[in-house]
């Protein structure tokens, strides 16, 4: 048989020291192990602190330098302070450190600072805190920034300073922008006192932003309209003008401002009136200047447009009553020189000895001047009334009697052109009122001798009645009426309903304005319904109180 060996170990004391000596290098091999993890661990950790450093000082709106010791070399610089500076930091790395100048930094006052006041070395050299100290950075394009300054020291784990740090902001920006929120403010202020809108539209987004006061003024409920939305807040008449005047601003290139008057609708129906002015905003693009935005506000022109409307009114009535007085003008001219001439061609007729003809040229002219009597009693009376001089005599009176003396001249035209002349007067009606018997006579006989006057064929009708505490007198004829669009004007003194009837008929046309005025006075009020080519009828009431019989009263 054969003799096994065996060579697993070797037996006894040298066998175990070999075992003790590879546990111990095993055991070291571990902690070897151990040790490297964790520096791959830390290594890791500073990796990811690095970038989220990198990340900090790419994106901190503030520019951020460190300096080591012991001759402040500049290290790092942020991203923004590179771009405030105008260098890049293969610029700054390269500066001498000593030299202030080099590095654009000066006093406020743009004195030349001296390398030892800088903040950084101050933070970095002498271990000093520096708070919110202004300075003024100088670039190399020659622009100067106004920046806020912190510095500090850097220290490691015993306390000693190995560098420093600095950090400053642009206050120019900052001021400005407290500037612009003052402006803004004051704007606001003035806009509010002068009670005016604003709105905003972007012309990329086609999106319209309003004001508070706009909104009131829009009667719009949203913050941000669309465009479309926009532009169906105003009247359809006016929206084309305004889309057109909008497009034109943003688009075209030209100054960029428009100034437009338009209408909204209102929840009530009705319409108000505002004026929109927009100024476009420029941006400089590749292709040439291109708008942005359209800022804009909104004034309320309601008023000023119902003053305007009214003013132009006033200024058509007056040019109205001008041409009319001057149609008057030549009326009176004509109906005063028909009898004057008539009076002087029969006074001349008379001067011969054997005149056929005498009592018939007397009463052409006594008719004549009777005629030219009127006229100019007729022009007194109206000159009376325009001067509120004209006086109204409260006196009992026969008012059947009245009426009979009214229209006794009126009788004989209406004859002459077979016309019946019908009054009735209701059995109501007192025997006796009080009041002015000429004057109620005067305005009888100027309303039954238009009648006459106007009236071809067919009838003229007086009726008087009592209605409730009134006496109500109307007048009818048959005749060529007034068209509606003029019926207005009948009682104005120099606006007759048509001129050419006036010119056909004779007369000055101041009858209806006398008859107005006359019972306006009395108390009472007139009116008149006419269809043209068929008649009409002339109403005017006395107050009873003005009416009724009574004694002892005086003129």
């Amino acid at each position: 048989m054969a003799r096994k060996t065996s060579n697993s170990g070797v037996s006894g004391p040298a066998g175990c020291a070999d075992e003790r000596r590879v546990a111990e290098l095993e055991e070291r091999i571990r902690k070897v192990e151990q040790e490297r993890d964790a520096v791959l661990e830390r290594l890791g950790q500073a990796e990811q602190t690095k970038w989220m450093l990198d990340a900090l000082m790419d994106h901190l709106p503030e520019g951020i330098a460190f300096a080591e010791t012991p001759n402040v070399q500049i290290r790092l610089v942020s991203r923004y302070g590179l771009e405030m500076s105008g260098r890049s930091f293969g610029e700054i790395s390269r500066i001498d450190p000593s030299d202030a100048a080099d590095l654009g930094t000066l006093h406020p006052d743009g004195t030349r600072a001296r390398y030892e006041e800088l903040p950084l070395v101050r933070a970095t050299l002498a271990g000093e805190v520096v708070r919110n100290e202004e300075w003024l950075l100088r670039r190399p394009d020659g622009r100067e920034i106004t920046v806020l300054c912190n510095a500090g020291p850097v220290r490691d784990a015993q306390g000693r300073i190995t560098g420093g740090i600095v950090a400053w902001r642009d206050i120019d920006q900052l001021r400005l922008t407290r500037r612009t929120l003052r402006t803004v403010s004051e704007y606001k202020l003035a806009l509010d006192s002068a009670r005016l809108g604003t709105w905003d539209y972007n012309v990329l987004s086609r999106r319209f932003s309003l004001g508070e006061r706009c909104r009131t003024l829009f009667g719009a409920m949203e913050r941000e309209l669309s465009y479309e939305r926009f532009l169906a807040l105003f009247d359809p008449e006016d929206r084309l003008r305004l889309k057109e005047e909008i497009e034109r601003a943003a688009f075209t290139g030209d100054d960029g401002h428009f100034s437009l008057e338009v209408r909204v609708r209102n929840p009530d129906g009705k319409y108000r009136w505002l004026l929109v002015n927009a100024q476009a905003l420029f941006a400089r693009a590749a292709e040439g200047r291109k708008s942005v935005r359209l800022i804009g506000c909104v004034m309320d022109i309601t008023e000023r447009k119902k003053m305007e409307q009214d003013l132009r009114g006033a200024l058509e009535e007056l040019r109205a009553a001008n041409r009319a007085k001057d149609e008057f003008v030549a009326v009176v001219s004509h109906e005063l020189r028909t009898p004057l001439t008539i009076i002087m061609a029969s006074l001349q007729l008379l001067q011969k000895d054997d005149v056929p003809q005498r009592d018939y040229l007397l009463n052409e002219a006594e008719s004549a001047a009777d005629h030219l009597l009127a006229i100019i009693e007729d022009l007194l009376d109206f000159s009376l009334l325009e001067r509120r001089k004209l006086e109204i005599g409260r006196r009992p009176f026969d008012l059947r009697a009245c009426v009979q003396k009214a229209l006794g001249a009126v009788i004989g035209r209406a004859r002459e052109k077979s016309l019946p002349l019908n009054v009735e007067i209701a059995p109501q009606v007192p025997q006796s009122i009080l009041g002015d018997s000429a004057r109620l006579g005067q305005v009888l006989f100027n309303l039954t001798d238009n009648a006459v006057k106007f009236t071809e064929a067919g009838e003229v009708a007086l009726r008087i009645e009592l209605v409730e505490e009134s006496l109500v007198f109307s007048v009818r004829d048959t005749g060529i009426g007034i068209p509606e669009e003029k019926l207005h004007m009948v009682f104005d003194g120099f606006a007759q309903a048509d001129a050419s009837s006036t010119r056909r008929y004779g007369g000055t046309g101041l009858g209806l304005a006398i008859s107005k005025g006359l019972v306006e006075l009395m108390g009472g009020k007139i009116r008149v319904e006419s269809r043209e080519g068929v008649g009409s009828t002339f109403i005017f009431s006395l107050p009873l109180a003005s009416a009724l019989p009574g004694c002892g009263c005086k003129d």
